[in-house]
């Protein structure tokens, strides 16, 4: 390595580094942005006025419903009032505070508040076992008179069909409820719902539990509050949502219609019960309980907020900021500004490790590939590419066409691969509609860019020569997958931008080296030892 060129990367290192302490400690923005966690307020309490309007509805005991401890929700604070008067019952599926209708007579001001940290990360369900009592108890229809199971029964038979699959019959209920039924709330006779597919949130999930226990698939019915508009304090708001469960593959699994994704939770639902049992169901009493629910503190990631709150103090700075964009623009540049670290890998691996590639971008187009798709999906599809452009290769040789037209036949079996890939990728045999991958023009570009590459230098080098370089893109293209992967390093690029002038540092000092490969030590072994 020259002199030259280690001073000139000391010199940018060390701006770059300056720049990045000087936003730190002088303008006080932080290296991060801020942990992903809402902290949220609940409160549950009996309006006292409208007591003597039901109270020839209340049963003997009142429950007001503590939210549980889940996965993605936390209690970490609880006040009860008036809690000497009642007690606080621990059943399997979350807490109840418990009151006696006599004792609700003599002190009728009840209220729980709690506070819960929310986590905006889903984890995957996870299995689990589901005992014979049970499954007796949620796949019972007792609660349903003769006349409603009659008619439940015929509204079944009219839908689902004695072949279909467990997966087929959550399908059709699923659609149902989606296309056909109209949310009326003054509707609440279940005959009137059956009937006519309109009714309240609560009646909803329970046609939705009756259709699934008939068809021996374990349910039951939750309840909660989904969050509207929780970035805005000052206007934020909430509807009551009674979702059901259903148990499926040994998981318990979530649907209601406004839920995003069929099967899991959104973000800004906060689940306050499972298990709706008929004692339970005065939760659908907006009269007689008040419940509110909004955030205290917000400590999840927002780039409107973190731009607001942080940038804009620096009038000078926030214009140089990536924040001030678009939210659209700003996701582009999540994985734009990981290019030259892509880049720097690929000159790693070809300047001191040897491998060959498809040319400079080929591997960086190919990890964009694979992430405006499917990994594993997407991996096998250029297996497959590599496969059929070599028994094209031998095939077109014994036409004798020239370079053109080969390449552009090939680009078009590559086009039709694409489509089939794009098929394949599409069926779905889950309720979960939603999918982990997209597909557009920008994979196919890629995908024939690195075709016509690679036909180019099979036709030049052969196979050998191109099964090698072949193999040396796809394991750079693997590594930079996995390292854009990492959203910590999104996070720290998106909101450092300056530290791409170190890869142009550590770019001069790798183009500066003028020693020995790693490949080579392997391939000049013999002539070493002499």
């Amino acid at each position: 390595m020259n002199k030259k060129a280690i001073s000139a990367s000391f010199v940018l290192i060390l701006f770059s580094l300056g720049i990045l302490l000087y936003k730190i400690y002088v303008l006080k923005i932080p290296f991060l942005p801020y942990k992903s966690q809402n902290n949220w307020r609940y409160e549950i309490k009996i309006n006292k006025n409208t007591y003597s309007l039901i109270e020839n509805q209340l049963a003997e005991k009142i429950y007001l419903p503590i939210p549980p401890n889940l996965e993605n929700q936390q209690l970490t604070e609880l006040k009860i009032e008036n809690m000497k008067y009642g007690t606080i019952s621990d059943a399997p599926n979350g807490k109840l505070f418990v009151i006696d209708k006599e004792t609700l007579q003599k002190h009728k001001q009840f209220k729980i508040e709690a506070n819960i940290v929310i986590s905006n990360k889903r984890n995957p369900i996870k299995k689990t076992t589901l005992d014979e009592e049970s499954r007796i108890k949620y796949l019972s229809l007792s609660w349903l008179t003769e006349e409603e199971l009659n008619l439940v029964k015929a509204l079944n038979n009219s839908l689902i069909f004695k072949e279909d699959s467990p997966q087929s019959v959550l399908d059709k209920i699923t659609y149902l409820l989606l296309d056909e039924f109209v949310i009326k709330p003054e509707i609440t006779d279940f005959r009137e719902v059956i009937e006519m597919k309109n009714g309240d949130s609560l009646s909803q999930a329970k046609l939705f539990m009756a259709l699934c226990r008939l068809n021996n698939i374990p349910s039951r019915i939750s309840f909660g509050t989904s969050v509207i508009d929780a970035e805005n304090e000052k206007k934020v708001k909430h509807i009551r949502l009674f979702i059901n469960e259903y148990y499926v593959d040994n998981k318990w699994q979530f649907f209601h219609p406004d839920f995003p994704n069929i099967g899991t939770i959104p973000q800004n639902f906060l689940l306050i019960h499972r298990d709706i049992t008929p004692e339970l169901e005065l939760l659908n009493s907006r009269d007689f309980y008040s419940i509110q629910v909004k955030p205290v503190r917000k400590t999840f990631f927002d780039s409107k907020e973190y731009f607001e709150n942080t940038i804009i103090k620096h009038d000078n700075y926030a214009n140089f900021s990536l924040y001030r964009l678009p939210l659209g623009t700003q996701s582009i540049f999540y994985t734009l500004l990981l290019i030259p670290i892509g880049t720097l890998i690929l000159s790693i691996a070809r300047n001191f490790v040897g491998l060959y590639t498809f040319g400079v971008f080929t591997p960086i187009l190919l990890t964009l590939f694979f992430l405006e798709t499917n990994f594993l999906t997407s991996f096998l599809f250029l297996l497959s590419v590599f496969v059929v452009g070599i028994i094209m290769h031998y095939l077109l040789n014994k036409l004798y066409l020239l370079a053109v037209p080969r390449l552009s036949i090939m680009l078009t079996i590559t086009v039709i691969m694409y489509v089939g890939f794009a098929l394949l990728t599409s069926i779905d045999d889950n309720v979960n509609t939603s999918s982990t991958y997209t597909l557009n023009y920008f994979p196919i570009v890629i995908v024939s860019v690195f075709t016509e590459r690679f036909m180019i230098l099979l036709k030049e080098e052969g196979l050998r020569n191109t099964l090698t370089t072949f193999i040396g893109t796809l394991v750079i293209s693997t590594l930079c997958y996995f390292v854009f992967s990492i959203n910590i390093l999104n996070l720290v690029m998106f909101n450092n931008p300056e530290l791409l002038i170190i890869t142009i540092a550590l770019n001069i000092l790798i183009g500066s080296y003028t020693g020995f490969r790693l490949n080579e030590f392997f391939r000049f072994k013999e002539l070493l030892k002499k």
